[in-house]
């Protein structure tokens, strides 16, 4: 249950920072 968790909040951890990095190439293309 808890590596559920962890995983789960890993996954949400890199779609955020991956949505992050694509708004800041995006604003420095």
């Amino acid at each position: 249950m808890i590596a559920e968790l962890f995983t789960n909040n890993a996954l949400n951890l890199v779609i955020i920072f991956g949505s992050c990095a694509a708004l800041i190439l995006m604003s420095f293309w």
